[in-house]
């Protein structure tokens, strides 16, 4: 007998949404992840995701408002610098949390059945009579059907590997910038300068190139357009692999009940609702399974102080007073919010985990006040040392050891 039905190979945002949608059918899943958390692909959420009528659907958009994403509307200017003739702007466009929506598919799929193997890393796929044997790095699982979506897959055959350098700074909120407005700059040899407020009050600033440069030369083009910028504002930059492949299904052994999904998710939330659907579709199909009765479309409530009246707030303080304990007083962030996001189903097991969660460790100060009290609270709700507190991976440990073992730091 066959240990799942289904199995996923990948929990990044279009794993959780695949498991999300085959969660609403009679079918046996597992996931299986090599890190601590799921949603990896986008943990840190630099490219942003617009949420508007040209590049979305209804669905998707219903999805969003009932898993509670955090999302902002701004206005969007396209400035054409080779030619200055050329200006277009738009109204109302959405900047969405692409993190909150892949915990929403993880946290709904596992609250409907699909069993979550994260820390384990897919070493082998087998073809056996009546289906696979996937082997991990812990287990061996039999299935019927294997939904490959691991980034070996997506760019085994990729033809653009890198199509754009891009190197994205974070700019404090300190500086002084119209905070209502995205402002996409091109400029010449198909150059870009992309400026997006982030959820938080910061910005987000991409200079994309086709060739590559050092962090410095990127910083001095954004300089020509951020005037007056104070390096000290920069809390941050990261270089930004981009491919511009969208993803697709490849389907060519699906008679033996093998799918993989190629691409990387970028920008369009609209292309992970549309290849979930049609993946879900192929395998209840080849499964013949029925629609749960009992499925259950909802997260599980949660608290965002920075988001709450004055009064929901007081109230909430009232029930639970770890919720008016501020760890991280940079962003307002409570002990009662990094408790909560740690004790969730498939909760917080990094520092980075919190920080995507709660906003956490955001602040000018990038961490340094709050990380070791947030270290102590993520040790302590999950029953380990302080030396085994990790930043994101396995071997991202952010004590090396202790002359003396203590409780604090």
């Amino acid at each position: 007998m066959l240990d799942y039905d289904v199995l996923i190979l990948g929990g990044g945002i279009i794993g959780c949404s695949v498991a999300y949608e085959l969660s609403k059918f009679s079918l046996n899943i597992a996931l299986i992840e090599k890190e601590y958390e799921i949603a990896d692909d986008v943990l840190y959420s630099y490219i942003p995701t617009f949420n508007n009528n040209k590049n979305n659907n209804k669905d998707t958009k219903a999805i969003i408002e009932k898993f509670n994403v955090r999302r902002k509307k701004y206005n969007y200017t396209m400035i054409n610098n080779v030619d200055r003739s050329t200006e277009m702007h738009y109204e109302n466009f959405e900047v969405i949390n692409i993190y909150d929506l892949a915990l929403g598919y993880g946290e709904v799929a596992f609250d409907n059945g699909v069993n979550f193997k994260l820390d384990e890393i897919v070493i082998d796929i087998e073809k056996i009579s009546n289906g696979y044997r996937v082997v991990t790095n812990k287990n061996k699982f039999t299935c019927k059907f294997v939904i490959n979506t691991l980034p070996e897959a997506n760019i085994e055959d990729s033809k653009n590997k890198e199509d754009y350098n891009i190197k994205c700074f974070v700019i404090d909120k300190s500086y002084k910038y119209d905070h209502n407005n995205i402002m996409d700059i091109i400029e010449k040899d198909h150059n870009k300068i992309l400026i997006v407020p982030n959820l938080c009050g910061d910005l987000y600033v991409y200079s994309c190139s086709k060739l590559k440069s050092s962090s410095e030369e990127a910083l001095n083009k954004i300089k020509n357009v951020l005037l007056d910028l104070n390096e000290n504002c920069v809390k941050g930059n990261f270089d930004i692999a981009y491919n511009s492949e969208s993803i697709e299904i490849d389907d060519f052994k699906v008679e033996e009940s093998y799918l993989k999904i190629r691409g990387k998710y970028y920008d369009d939330i609209s292309k992970v609702t549309d290849i979930s659907r049609k993946v879900c579709t192929i395998v209840t199909n080849s499964c013949n399974c029925k629609k749960k009765k009992d499925f259950h479309d909802k997260i599980r409530e949660f608290y965002r102080y920075n988001y709450m009246s004055n009064d929901a707030r007081n109230k909430l303080i009232k029930s639970d007073n770890k919720y008016g304990k501020f760890i991280c007083t940079c962003c307002n962030v409570s002990e009662g919010e990094i408790i909560e996001c740690i004790r969730r189903p498939l909760g917080a097991r990094t520092m980075d985990g919190i920080r995507m969660r709660t906003g956490a460790m955001f602040g000018i100060c990038g961490g340094s006040y709050c990380i070791s009290k947030i270290a102590v609270i993520l040790a302590r709700e999950t029953n380990k040392k302080l030396i085994d507190i990790v930043q994101h991976s396995s071997h991202s440990n952010i004590l090396i050891g202790r002359i003396k073992e203590f409780n604090k730091v």
